[in-house]
Order: C-alpha cells, then sequence, then structure tokens
C-alpha cells in the first residue's frame, strides 16, 4: 500500500500557517531575558543582583550557625539555591514563566559567581560593609584551600561562560516552545495556532478517545455478515 495519498491527505487537514509570532507571555519573557543578559555584560543586574547580594550575605552566618569550616561556602551556596528553589517550586505548579525566570536568575547568579572567582587573586572588587578584600574574599579563600588559587580567572570565565550558555539557550527554549499566535496570512485561530505543531497528537488522541466499536454496534441490525 503506498502511504503518499494518506500522508497527503493528513496533511490536507491540518491548519496552513506561514510563520507566527511569539504570543505576549513568550515575547515577555524574552525580552527580560535580554534585559538580564545586558545587566550581565555591565556585571549588574539592577534589582535582581540586589537579591542576590542579600541572599548571598545571608548564607555566611546561617552555616556557619552550623559550622565555622564551611561558613565561607554559604554565601555561594546561598545564591545558587534559591533560584533552584525557585525554579522547583514553579516547575511542580507548571508555571512555565516563573520557571523562565527562575534559569534567568539562576545564569545571572552563576555569571556572578563567576566573577567573583576570578577576582581571588587580584581583588579588586569591593566588598560589601567596607570589608577588606585581602581578609574576607570567598574565593580566595576557598581556591586557596583547594590549591586552585593560580587558575582562578581561568576557573571564573568558564563559569561566566557557563552562565551565557544557560541564559542563552533558556531563551531559545522560551522562544521555540512557548505558544504562539498566528500572523498575517496564517489561521487567525489562537487555539489552531497553539495545536498547529501538535495536530497529529490531537488527531490520535481523538482516533484513540473513540476506540474500538462497541458490541453492540457490532452487533445492531446493520452489520454486515464477512
Amino acid at each position: 500500500m503506498n502511504p503518499k495519498p494518506r500522508r497527503a491527505a493528513r496533511r490536507s487537514n491540518q491548519p496552513s500557517f506561514r510563520w507566527h509570532a511569539p504570543s505576549g507571555t513568550s515575547l515577555g519573557l524574552l525580552v527580560l531575558g535580554a534585559i538580564i543578559g545586558a545587566g550581565m555584560w555591565r556585571q549588574w543586574v539592577w534589582l535582581l543582583d540586589t537579591l542576590t547580594l542579600m541572599l548571598h550575605e545571608a548564607g555566611h552566618p546561617i552555616v556557619g550557625l552550623l559550622s565555622a569550616h564551611m561558613m565561607v561556602y554559604g554565601g555561594t551556596f546561598f545564591q545558587l539555591l534559591f533560584p533552584w528553589l525557585t525554579k522547583r517550586h514553579f516547575a511542580r505548579r507548571g508555571h512555565i514563566p516563573g520557571v523562565v525566570f527562575a534559569k534567568y536568575w539562576m545564569a545571572a547568579s552563576l555569571h556572578n559567581v563567576g566573577i567573583y572567582m576570578a577576582d581571588a587573586r587580584a581583588k579588586q572588587l569591593p566588598l560589601i560593609g567596607g570589608l577588606d578584600p585581602e581578609d574576607a574574599h570567598d574565593w580566595a579563600e576557598i581556591l586557596g584551600r583547594w590549591g586552585l588559587l593560580r587558575y582562578d580567572t581561568a576557573l571564573g570565565k568558564m563559569l561566566m561562560l557557563a552562565a551565557w550558555c544557560a541564559l542563552l539557550w533558556t531563551m531559545w527554549r522560551c522562544y521555540r516552545d512557548m505558544p504562539y499566535v498566528p500572523v498575517a496570512g496564517a489561521s487567525s485561530s489562537k487555539e489552531d495556532a497553539f495545536v498547529a505543531p501538535f495536530h497529529h497528537l490531537r488527531e490520535k488522541s481523538r482516533t484513540n478517545s473513540n476506540g474500538p466499536p462497541s458490541s453492540e454496534e457490532n452487533s445492531g441490525p446493520n452489520r454486515k455478515e464477512p
């Protein structure tokens, strides 16, 4: 049996689309990603980095209550933990915009860690509260403990590169997977625009929901004998 006519018929039943623009939600998330990316380029994301800094500073004394030796890790741990918890919170509720925001936040926070790590030997970054970087630089102490202090710049740049990759990948996934609405020349139905990429799944679902003919249908007066 030649499958081509069946494939052609299936295509003819699908909505016709030329091109689709991102919906308002996905477009807003893309703009937010671009704003955060611009802040990362300038090494300061307004408001978001302020929140991250507060969590970083809170992490030191909280972890220090458990272990004085681990206190130096508390800042980095907290500033990465809370974006992850935020992502998990929204993911469990199926709130996709919240998940995207949390991933942006994680990328920005990871970028900050990379900047701080790359400064371990130079110690040029100003520290909050006017602390002396010679005595209170987290990553100078951490990398010194690990014997990796001479690799601070390379490790920091690798972490910043990973943060940029995470941000751009999230923006790409947002553009690719978020709902779309049709533009001129496409279908006028937003519902059709959203389900168009999943049209074959919808048709399969309808077929499965109808199921095979029931026994009553087979035994009816119009049943044809073989």
